[in-house]
C-alpha cells in the first residue's frame, strides 16, 4: 500500500517537474535573448538555422520580424554594403527579411522562393572572438552550457534539499517520540 502512494507521488513529482521546465526554459531563452542579444543572434546563425529553412523556421529564434521593401532606404544601404562586402549575388525577385530580438538586436537574411539562402553558418562559429571584435558582452559558460544543465542542478538541488528536510524531520520526531 505505502509502496503505490510512493509511486503516484514520484509520477506527481516528475509530472511538475517536466512540466515546469518548457516555461523556465523559454524564460531564461528571453532573458539570454535580452541580456546577451548580439552573441544570442550570433549563436543562432551558427548552429540553429541552415541554408533552406523557411521563413518560418527562422522567425521562430526571433521575437520580431519584417520584409524590407524600397521604403527602408537605410535598411537597405545596410543590406547593400552588407552584400556588396561579402560578394553575395542578389536576384531581382529575391527578399531581405530583417529578424530581431527582444533586446533590439538583429540580422538581415536572405531569402529566394521562401527559403533562406548565403546564410555561411561557419563564419559565425568562432562567437568569442566575434563578440570581441565588436565589443559585445560575451556570457559566462554558465549561460552558455543553457538551460537544461541549469535545470537539472536546480532539481537535484531540490530533491537533495527535501531529503535533508524529510530526515531532520524524521529524526526529530523519533527524539520526541522517545522523550514522551
Amino acid at each position: 500500500m505505502n509502496q503505490g502512494r510512493f509511486s503516484l507521488r514520484t509520477l506527481l513529482v516528475l509530472m511538475a517537474v517536466v512540466s515546469a521546465y518548457f516555461p523556465l526554459a523559454n524564460l531564461f531563452d528571453n532573458w539570454v535573448s535580452t541580456t546577451y542579444g548580439e552573441h544570442y543572434v550570433n549563436s543562432i546563425l551558427a548552429s540553429r538555422i541552415q541554408n533552406g529553412d523557411s521563413i518560418d523556421t527562422v522567425a521562430s529564434h526571433f521575437s520580431s520580424f519584417r520584409l524590407l521593401d524600397d521604403s527602408d532606404t537605410n535598411d537597405m544601404e545596410n543590406v547593400t554594403r552588407i552584400w556588396t562586402s561579402n560578394r553575395w549575388t542578389m536576384k531581382n525577385d529575391d527578399q531581405i527579411y530583417y529578424f530581431e530580438t527582444l533586446g533590439g538586436s538583429g540580422t538581415y537574411l536572405q531569402f529566394s522562393d521562401g527559403r533562406l539562402i548565403n546564410l555561411s553558418n561557419k563564419a559565425h562559429r568562432d562567437e568569442r572572438g566575434i563578440a570581441k571584435m565588436n565589443a559585445y558582452p560575451f556570457p559566462n559558460w554558465i549561460v552558455r552550457c543553457g538551460f537544461f544543465p541549469l535545470y537539472i542542478l536546480l532539481v537535484v538541488i531540490a530533491m537533495t534539499a527535501f531529503w535533508v528536510f524529510k530526515a531532520f524531520k524524521r529524526d526529530v520526531d523519533s527524539k520526541s517520540a522517545v522523550a514522551a
